[in-house]
């Protein structure tokens, strides 16, 4: 849960952007929030993988990390932003198609969770007998 105080400034964020430029420029941003987040992210996958090891290497790795986390906060506002925007009543059209596509997406992976479940139950079963 968010405090108070960064709830306050994410709410008063949201509505300018919004009412200046548009639910779909909140959208864009959003976008563009997640594909920095992802660079960052296969950076850091990519000196994982590497085999040998430099200080240099050390030190890109802290400074990839505080991109991420960086960036993963840049994600989450602007997510949280558009959370926001969609109580309000010009983005009532929004709010119910997004509500309606995340509960079929929901549904979908619960079939995958129990699916998989199910699988794991009945390999536990024949490792048993």
């Amino acid at each position: 849960m968010l405090t108070n105080s960064i709830q306050n400034k994410l709410e008063r964020i949201a509505k300018h952007y919004a009412f200046h430029y548009g639910f779909d420029n909140q959208i864009n941003k959003l976008i563009e929030e997640c594909s920095e987040l992802v660079t960052a992210q296969c950076q850091i996958d990519y000196l994982r993988k590497k085999r040998c090891h430099t200080a240099e290497d050390q030190t890109k790795a802290q400074e990839l990390h505080a991109a991420k986390i960086s960036e993963l906060a840049d994600v989450l506002i602007l997510s949280r932003q558009i959370d926001f925007l969609m109580t309000m009543p010009d983005f009532i059209r929004e709010k119910k198609e997004i509500e309606k596509a995340m509960s079929q997406k929901l549904t979908r992976q619960l079939v995958r969770i129990g699916d998989e479940e199910n699988e794991f139950n009945n390999q536990r079963n024949i490792d048993r007998e």
